[in-house]
């Protein structure tokens, strides 16, 4: 099986998303090198990050924090294949990078940037609406 490099957004994503976490730990136990790379200021306590990277035994060295900077920088310097995101800007820069001039993907055939478009409150709400 090939390796993946995978990265994870944290804020309204990894940090707080339980359906993002399961993503994160099969990609984790399955034996793929996993990410967090957030727009975080760096000289931050980001004491929810640090905590959030050891429950899922994510090396302290894959903690990036951006400090707002796009983070496709990030994701073509560490040569990853995927990451996840709920910052259309910041999936559509990565998604951009990979397409040819017929908008096809040209990197693993498949689109690197993955939008996380929902969160736990929106679920919560779509389910109370669907049982009233």
């Amino acid at each position: 099986m090939v390796k993946q490099k995978v990265s994870f957004d944290f804020d309204g994503c990894l940090g707080d998303n339980k359906f993002v976490q399961l993503i994160a730990k099969l990609f984790i136990d399955a034996g793929h090198k996993v990410w967090i790379i957030t727009s975080r200021d760096p000289k931050m306590l980001n004491k929810d990050v640090w905590e959030l990277a050891e429950k899922f035994n994510i090396d302290k060295d894959r903690v990036i924090m951006t400090n707002g900077t796009l983070k496709v920088h990030y994701f073509m310097e560490l040569d990853l294949d995927l990451h996840f995101d709920n910052s259309w800007d910041e999936i559509q820069a990565i998604n951009d990078l990979f397409q040819d001039t017929d908008n096809q993907f040209i990197k693993n055939e498949s689109m690197p940037g993955i939008y996380v478009n929902f969160d736990s409150e929106e679920i919560s709400g779509i389910i109370n609406t669907l049982t009233l």
